[in-house]
């Protein structure tokens, strides 16, 4: 029965990653869909620029899959890293990245110096939803060689798909905001945006950035959420760094590449930079983090059905 059991997890182990289009391959690197940068509070007028929030930033972001590489993704990247939240977890195989640059398009005296930066991994409302990372913390002295600092959104910010039609109902003040159908924001209906672009910003590189001092589980408020009138509630389980103050100056801060590392693939989820936690206008884009676990379960289900179908023939 027990090596029955662990037969299970070794297909389930290896089908989740098939199942989101994440093969593994013979050799470690990056996932091209899953690199590039989202900018955060667009300044387009619309309720997904959040009131063009003060809290504006880009986030550059890349995902590394270790499989095939030496067992220790420090080494095959050639970086040093800290761990703010249980270590550093080095034999993981997927390790998420982002790089947070304090973006200025507002007039001077307008902007806010950004203290935190969170990523959202469960679903709405569910602060039990187990974590799925095993580490977290930066990377001393390291930045994204294609580090964006733009601020610029277009047309194509809007993807074609599950709903990016481009709202010009006027509801909520929105003129052209990036939203669904309703002209609500996607991440208050719970519905994952694309970031806004997709494009190559590895390798990595000796840049020193501002570094994080601390990083833990917290409960997540989306701003378009706070929008519609649950101001300070709290709404969805995430990850939360502690940056060391990212300066708005012209050019801003920007922080050293961040981390977390956890063995389950990636899909977009929102997350959001403040200025202070509970910041009524926070400011929020799409990045990589790992699916919600009900994606995991129904997969877990289909499998076991299959086992069954299986049986019986």
């Amino acid at each position: 029965m027990k090596t029955k059991t662990n037969f299970r997890r070794l297909i389930l182990a290896a089908a989740v990653p098939a199942a989101l289009g994440l093969t593994g391959t013979a050799q470690a690197g990056w996932l091209s869909q899953f690199e590039g940068y989202s900018i955060f509070g667009l300044t387009d007028g619309g309720r997904d620029s959040n009131l063009d929030t003060p809290n504006d930033s880009t986030v550059t972001f890349g995902v590394y899959d270790s499989l095939g590489g030496s067992g220790n993704w420090t080494t095959d990247l050639a970086v040093t890293a800290t761990g703010l939240w249980q270590g550093v977890d080095t034999g993981a195989r997927y390790v998420y990245l982002y790089q947070v640059t304090n973006t200025n398009p507002r007039p001077v005296g307008q902007e806010d110096v950004l203290n935190y930066f969170g990523v959202t991994y469960g679903p709405h409302k569910d602060p039990l939803t187990p974590n799925p990372f095993s580490s977290g913390g930066y990377l001393n002295g390291t930045s994204f060689t294609g580090r964006s600092s733009d601020t610029t959104p277009s047309l194509v910010d809007c993807p074609n798909a599950p709903n990016g039609t481009y709202d010009t109902s006027g509801l909520g003040g929105s003129t052209l905001g990036c939203g669904d159908t309703a002209g609500h924001p996607d991440w208050a209906a719970n519905i994952e945006r694309l970031p806004s672009k997709i494009v190559t910003v590895t390798p990595l590189v000796a840049i020193d950035g501002v570094n994080a001092t601390a990083l833990g589980p917290a409960m997540l408020e989306s701003p378009s959420v706070r929008d519609n009138l649950v101001q300070g509630q709290a709404d969805f389980p995430g990850m939360r760094w502690t940056l060391n103050g990212l300066s708005p100056a012209s050019p801003g801060d920007f922080s050293d590449v961040l981390f977390l590392t956890s063995n389950l693939p990636p899909t977009y989820r929102w997350a959001e930079t403040e200025n202070q936690i509970g910041t009524a206008y926070g400011a929020a884009g799409d990045v990589p983090s790992v699916p919600e676990p009900a994606s995991i379960a129904l997969l877990a289900v289909g499998l076991a059905g299959l086992g069954a179908a299986r049986r019986r023939a």
